[in-house]
């Protein structure tokens, strides 16, 4: 199964009409995430093509953060960047009487979480589909994340990830050659 996945849900479908009647539908992201599920074929139809187009895009460490007090922060949060002191000063933050940065502050720091999580998410497909690709995410979440658990046994696969590489691309001039 590919994603984005487009599911109707019709009991009865027209197939001269499509999904313009569906009387709902949800669009699953690359990633395995539900953004949306309704019955509005424009609002649907936007989110399909946001869905399609962020395949391939790196993942993003804001997610749906709307920065105010820590505006400043927007453009440091990349995936590639270590984020070790971001954090470490955000965590300071927590302690502040300003109910408003204390809220954007916690706000930030779960994005930087589930960012974490969906690139481990990430390497653990790329690692047996694309090892090549798995590299290249384990090389920014080790610039990204250095500190963290994981690091030491991402280090220890690049190795046998190369190989596995190396075999696949080898393959595939194989292939290419017998056509």
């Amino acid at each position: 199964m590919t994603f984005p996945v487009y599911y109707n849900f019709s009991l009865d479908p027209d197939p001269k009409v499509g999904f313009q009647k569906a009387p709902f539908f949800n669009v699953v992201s690359h990633r395995g995430v539900s953004v949306y599920g309704g019955a509005g074929v424009k609002d649907g139809t936007e989110k399909i093509v946001d869905a399609i187009g962020a395949i391939g895009m790196p993942i993003s460490l804001c997610g749906d953060v709307t920065f105010k007090k820590f505006k400043s922060l927007e453009k440091q949060l990349a995936l590639g960047k270590n984020v070790s002191s971001i954090v470490k000063n955000l965590e300071k933050q927590l302690k502040s009487k300003d109910s408003n940065v204390v809220a954007e502050a916690q706000e930030i720091i779960s994005a930087i979480d589930s960012a974490k999580d969906d690139v481990k998410e990430d390497i653990a497909l790329y690692r047996e589909a694309d090892p090549a690709e798995a590299i290249k995410l384990i090389n920014l979440f080790l610039k990204t994340w250095p500190k963290d658990d994981s690091a030491k046994e991402y280090k220890d696969a690049i190795a046998d990830l190369k190989k596995a590489a190396a075999e696949k691309a080898k393959a595939a001039k194989e292939k290419a050659k017998e056509k």
